[in-house]
Parts: structure tokens; sequence; C-alpha cells
């Protein structure tokens, strides 16, 4: 069983989602919205309220009323992300191989001299 452990809404109700395996991927909920307890996502003020709530993705409607997604639904209809789309976050693809290049003997941060690359 998956959990959701953080979602980022994105354009066009597309959403960043981190699982517990620490696999990101991004999810379309735009099929979703023809469906009647999906309708209040439309508004894109409520979409992009997304929270998550016991591993699940999670919203209120303008009642209060929660809309909730199942993580293994969201899991098997998404997409692998294997960067981070803006920029802000390391995947674990990354943190892998940045671990692995600063384990690898190579030469120190502080052995390079920066105020000189390039000249």
């Amino acid at each position: 069983m998956h959990k959701v452990i953080s979602v980022i809404p994105q354009n066009d109700y597309k959403m960043l989602v981190a699982f517990d395996s620490g696999e990101q991927r991004i999810y379309n909920a735009a099929p979703l919205l023809c469906k009647p307890v999906f309708m209040p996502l439309k508004d894109t003020r409520v979409f992009n309220k997304a929270y998550i709530e016991y591993g699940a993705v999670t919203w209120k409607d303008q009642d209060g009323n929660e809309i909730d997604i199942c993580p293994d639904k969201m899991y098997m209809d998404s997409k692998p992300v294997d960067w981070d789309p803006d920029f802000t976050r390391v995947t674990p693809a990354e943190r892998q191989r940045i671990a692995k290049a600063e384990n690898s003997g190579f030469v120190s941060d502080s052995d390079i001299d920066w105020d000189n690359i390039g000249t």
C-alpha cells in the first residue's frame, strides 16, 4: 500500500506527488473532474489547496466536505518523474548519484580555487 508524503499542485490539474517509497510521480487529475464527487476541484482555488491526510491527497470543498483520492490509484495512474521540474528539490535518484560522487575520492570542494575557474 502506498502513502503520499507530499503533493504540489501543478498547472492543468496535474500534481507532483511524492510517495513513501521515495518516488516522485506526476498525477493528472483532469479525468476525475467529470465525476460528481470531484467536480469541486474544477475550481483551481480548491484544487490548489491539496493537502495530505492519512497518506492520501485530500481537499476541502466550499462546504468543508473532504474529497480524497486513493493513494494506490494515484500511484497506478501516475507517471514517474526522474527530475525535479522546478529545480528546488533533489530526487532520490539524484541523491544516490550525489552520494556516490561525494564518496568516490574525487577532489574536495576546498581543494578547488573557485575564483580562478576558467581563467
